[in-house]
């Protein structure tokens, strides 16, 4: 494994289903603006939403559920997790909602070459099944890198969601 594949395993925080990846430019009046990558998920786990949430809406268990991730802190609305590699991912929580069952984040460190990294994470359910919904974006340090990091880091992700669906099946 490389060791940016590495880094990519230790990016995401928080799930069978649809996996849709998109980018699209932001701010097009500004023609020298970098490019914002969305990456967008709709993933069904057999397991009622409650179940699903209690794992993933402990913020400090996502070691449980994301790959690379050994321990995760919260001290107030910020949280760090530390990777197998030694490396720390820190984030800042704009909404954590038990009773909508939904977390927002803000990467402000990542051990990838990215910025304004950021993400919203649902869970819906209808009873036996939950519906995950992640919402993605960032922007690549170096636009050149598209083609290598987008797909590397859109695995991770899905990874990340077939990990969950393990570990709240099972």
């Amino acid at each position: 494994m490389s060791n940016i594949q590495s880094k990519a395993l230790a990016l995401i925080l928080v799930l069978s289903g649809t996996f849709q990846a998109s980018a699209q430019k932001t701010n097009a009046e500004n023609k020298t603006k970098s490019k914002m990558t969305n990456l967008n998920y709709d993933f069904t786990i057999n397991a009622p939403a409650d179940s699903v949430w209690a794992i993933v809406g402990d913020l400090e268990a996502c070691s449980k559920w994301i790959p690379g991730i050994i321990s995760a802190a919260m001290d107030n609305n910020n949280r760090t997790c530390k990777t197998a590699d030694g490396h720390e991912i820190k984030e800042v929580i704009t909404e954590h909602s038990n009773e909508k069952r939904i977390f927002s984040y803000t990467q402000t460190q990542v051990p990838l070459p990215i910025k304004d990294s950021s993400g919203t994470f649902q869970v819906l359910g209808d009873g036996k099944n939950t519906q995950i919904i992640w919402r993605v974006e960032f922007q690549l340090l170096d636009p050149s890198t598209e083609k290598e990091m987008v797909p590397m880091i859109d695995g991770y992700y899905q990874q990340t969601l077939e990990n969950l669906k393990q570990v709240v099946e099972n």
